[in-house]
């Protein structure tokens, strides 16, 4: 935090997440407290997703970190699965066609990934990829975070 007020340059926060310690509720709750109170330009999750050096440092399950994503600001982007070029070619071609459809309506993560038949990660990914070229923004309404045009 006190970095992030001695400077202004951009600032990225990556979370490792673990199944059965980081990423229960509460730890989970906590995290985006603080991350929140530090106030970084973009947040990233990850998970252990090559075997790990010690047994019991699990990963948290694809749906999980896409829900967990929602909670953070800003939210965060999942980065757990990167698969190189091809990855973010179809992040691309995800991301159109979340924006055609949120120009028809606000949607939630969940919305988008069950109209548009995709993994909630992807959604994530693709989210991202709208957010960096300013063509969305999320709305908290209630106890959902709801993605909607920027224009």
């Amino acid at each position: 935090a006190a970095l992030r007020r001695e400077s202004s340059a951009t600032y990225w926060l990556e979370v490792m997440l673990l199944e059965g310690y980081t990423a229960e509720d509460l730890q989970v709750q906590q995290l985006a407290e603080r991350i929140r109170s530090i106030q970084p330009d973009s947040v990233q999750l990850n998970t252990a997703v090559r075997p790990p050096a010690a047994e019991c440092a699990m990963a948290v399950p694809p749906a999980r970190l896409a829900q967990i994503a929602g909670l953070f600001e800003p939210p965060a982007e999942v980065i757990a699965e990167y698969r190189g070029k091809h990855a973010s070619e179809e992040s691309e071609a995800s991301a159109d066609a979340i924006l055609e459809l949120i120009q028809r309506r606000p949607c939630t993560m969940e919305d988008i990934a069950h109209g548009l038949e995709m993994k909630p990660a992807e959604v994530v990914k693709s989210l991202a990829v709208l957010e960096e070229r300013g063509a969305i923004l999320g709305e908290r309404r209630g106890s959902g975070l709801f993605y909607r045009p920027a224009t």
